[in-house]
């Protein structure tokens, strides 16, 4: 086949492709509740509603300061991040459903997290769902407990981060259909994703809190800073280099 033919339908896949999940950052402006909640800093401008929020109460959501969470000493998600809290037996959640479709193989979401304190038995994460709200992939501490926990194929592990209120950067990314790679701040680990009921589409993050003391009073939890990268069809491109490349060298 010539390289032109190659060149034209892999920049028919790419803008195909293009379509689906794309690179963006999402940076807060206020209350995760309201609409327009947060900035598009990358992949576009503008202000955006990027989360839906539920809750049972007694808990809610807000915009504020993470600086104060917790002992107040580390860098947090931000002088101005998304927050949501809850008390007794209360629970929050900050909903994101990716804008472009499913996340792809070979792209990373991105988030700034920040926990506070966490009493015994009271439950933190995020959580990586399909269409139907199944957990693929979660992350999360419970009260009492030593380290953060991940909950994937193979159960509820270990990740080997000791607990932290000074928050950490989670990053995620999609290594195949099935398998992942992740970190919480340096501590990496590997994994595959839950059945998730015969669909493995990661199409929405739930960012949680679960009767987590009395609200404010440094148990709140913020996170910041959303990124979904990169943009299918810049792998698409770079996959006509290497093809067209391959093609060259056969001609000569």
């Amino acid at each position: 086949m010539k390289a032109s033919r190659f060149a034209a339908i892999l920049v028919l896949a790419a803008a195909s492709l293009s379509q689906g999940a794309t690179i963006i950052s999402y940076t807060a402006t206020s209350d995760p509740a309201g609409s327009p909640d947060g900035t598009i800093t990358a992949g576009g401008s503008g202000t955006t509603n990027v989360w839906s929020t539920s809750t049972t109460a007694p808990g809610g959501s807000f915009a504020g300061n993470s600086g104060g969470n917790g002992d107040g000493a580390g860098a947090g998600a931000g002088a101005n991040a998304w927050g949501i809290w809850s008390n007794t037996s209360g629970q929050s959640n900050a909903i994101h459903t990716l804008a472009g479709g499913a996340l792809s193989v070979g792209q990373d979401i991105g988030l700034d997290f920040d926990n506070g304190f966490v009493d015994a038995g009271a439950t933190v994460g995020v959580s990586l769902r399909n269409a139907a709200n199944n957990n693929l992939f979660e992350f999360f501490f419970t009260g009492g407990n030593s380290t953060y926990s991940k909950n994937d194929l193979a159960g509820a592990l270990s990740t080997g981060l000791g607990f932290t209120d000074d928050g950490f950067k989670f990053s995620f990314r999609l290594n195949s259909t099935s398998g992942y790679s992740a970190s919480l701040g340096a501590t990496a680990f590997s994994g595959s994703l839950t059945a998730g009921g015969g669909d493995q589409a990661i199409t929405n993050v739930r960012v949680f809190t679960v009767g987590n003391g009395t609200g404010g009073a440094q148990r709140d939890l913020f996170f910041n800073n959303l990124t979904i990268t990169p943009e299918p069809s810049r792998l698409m491109l770079v996959a006509l280099g290497v093809v067209l490349v391959g093609v060259r060298r056969r001609r000569k």
